[in-house]
């Protein structure tokens, strides 16, 4: 039986990239100096860390227990960032 020889070729380098120029096109937006941008809604991994760092299974719990109310886009559990304060202040004023 004969044996098949395969070429094998070098690598291609990789290109050089130019630290100047962006990976990909990015949208530029206007931020006037000394203005932060907070969003309004926050996810369920976002309300956790806010929360110091909680596990979901206990935001979902405060959740059945109605200690928390989500607002709901979709399938997605979304939280202002006025309910979650409004949630310390409740735990604040009980302990």
């Amino acid at each position: 039986m004969a044996r098949k020889l395969a070429r094998v070729s070098e690598p291609e380098p990789e290109p050089e990239l130019d630290p100047e120029e962006p990976d990909e096109e990015v949208e530029e937006v206007y931020v006037p100096i000394g203005t932060t941008v907070e969003p309004l809604l926050y996810n369920v991994d976002d309300a956790c860390f806010m929360l110091g760092k909680i596990s979901k299974p206990m935001l979902f719990r405060l959740i059945t227990k109605k200690k928390i109310t989500p607002i709901k886009l979709g399938s997605r559990s979304m939280f202002t960032k006025a309910e979650l304060e409004r949630y310390i202040r409740e735990c604040q004023q009980a302990g």
